[in-house]
């Protein structure tokens, strides 16, 4: 993390991905209303931008955890 133009200190480069990888391994999957797409934290994954998007989207974002390690810094929604 941290390196080749990535953004953020816990963050990829994409330059190191399309060397790792290829870039024929990265792929954009295309959503239809509904759709939904689940990973764990060392799914590597990024926002994709077009020109040709010009509405608005949406995400939620859900982190589950174990009873017995959930971070001291979040509240649950059930206890």
């Amino acid at each position: 993390t941290g390196t080749c133009g990535s953004i953020f200190p816990n963050s990829i480069g994409h330059e190191l991905v399309e060397r790792v990888a290829g870039p024929d391994a990265i792929v954009r999957p295309v959503f239809r209303a509904g759709d939904a797409l689940l990973f764990d934290e060392r799914f590597v994954h990024r926002s994709a931008v077009s020109k040709g998007m010009t509405g608005h989207r949406y995400a939620v974002e859900s982190w589950f955890f174990p009873a017995s390690n959930f971070p001291p810094k979040y509240r649950g929604l059930a206890f």
